[in-house]
């Protein structure tokens, strides 16, 4: 007797900074023809806060944009008012 098994479905788990389920997470910063020294600021400002990419933030450049993607509500909401001007 020859039993065939169905493949099982496993699904990678999303990590926070790919899971784009609350997009309260997320900041987007539009480029709007801002110069260098501008965005060296707004980045500087957000590593000041938060550290380094990676245990609390996350971000990601389009041609159009600049993502920021956090791991907590409130630290996406204390960016929104950081970055509120630029907003």
């Amino acid at each position: 007797m020859k039993i065939s098994h169905k493949p099982a479905e496993i699904y990678p788990k999303l990590d926070w900074w790919t899971d784009m389920t609350d997009p309260n997470h997320v900041i987007q910063l539009d480029w709007n023809n801002q110069n260098n020294q501008w965005w060296n600021e707004q980045c500087a400002n957000v590593v000041e806060v938060f550290g380094l990419p990676g245990n609390r933030f996350y971000y990601k450049p389009y041609p159009t944009h600049m993502t920021f993607t956090f791991k907590s509500l409130r630290d996406a909401d204390l960016c929104r008012v950081l970055l509120s001007e630029s907003l």
